[in-house]
């Protein structure tokens, strides 16, 4: 039995004014069952807020890039229909944007990438810092 508040219905999500020339997106039938990468929305039960998710604070992690995320009531601002719309990908999708990185960088990343030179509370050395 889930926790007070913590039960989420999947919903169509906000629709972007249609582009001019091009048609609305059509959202998803209530029951259908949702595609990956099918931008949804997720309501709470209990309350009818919306999750929505906060793109100022971003972490990265060994799990990847990770932000804070809120319930909120949904208005009618732009910023808030792009931070109610969610999707689920699978690992074809994320394989392809990892692709897509190594194509961009030549899968050269800086250091800072690699890990933390100071965990365990000391520096590790490297031979890169005697050179300079």
């Amino acid at each position: 039995r889930a926790a007070p508040r913590t039960a989420w219905r999947v919903v169509p999500a906000p629709q972007a004014p249609p582009e001019e020339g091009r048609p609305p997106v059509k959202p998803p039938a209530l029951g259908q069952v949702v595609q990956v990468n099918e931008a949804v929305s997720l309501e709470n039960v209990e309350t009818g807020r919306m999750l929505m998710s906060d793109t100022t604070g971003l972490v990265r992690n060994s799990f990847g890039t990770e932000c804070e995320v809120f319930a909120e009531e949904y208005g009618n601002r732009e910023e808030q229909r792009l931070q109610a719309t969610w999707s689920f990908v699978n690992e074809n999708w994320t394989n392809a944007v990892v692709r897509l990185e190594h194509g961009r960088t030549g899968g050269v990343h800086w250091k800072e990438d690699e890990g933390d030179d100071f965990a365990g509370h000391f520096h590790v050395h490297s031979v890169d810092e005697e050179e300079e």
